[in-house]
């Protein structure tokens, strides 16, 4: 992890997010999300990298409270997870079909 001086290019940091709920005497629920921070394509500004891959419980989302942007927000977010899940399947597929090939 390499930080910079305020004002200069950050190269790599790395940051946990962890919302939460807890209801006294009784539980809790967090959700724990990595996220990359990088120097954005736009002059001055960062983005942002998920690098925790899980999807929501959408039962636990009260989508009324979301605007639109927010719900295409986390659409997008599960199609890039369920991307990501079917090529590391379909690697997974490839591996085992290749080892039963050599037996």
């Amino acid at each position: 992890m390499v930080i910079y001086q305020f004002g200069s290019i950050i190269k790599t940091i790395k940051i946990k997010i962890e919302p939460g709920y807890y209801l006294e005497g009784a539980f809790g629920i967090r959700i724990e999300n990595c996220l990359l921070i990088q120097k954005s394509e736009i002059k001055d500004f960062l983005k942002f990298e998920n690098l925790s891959l899980v999807p929501y419980d959408l039962n636990l989302i009260d989508i009324s409270l979301l605007q639109k942007e927010d719900i295409l927000h986390i659409n997008n977010y599960h199609k890039k997870v369920i991307s990501l899940f079917l090529i590391f399947l379909y690697n997974l597929y490839l591996i085992f079909f290749n080892i039963l090939r050599l037996l």
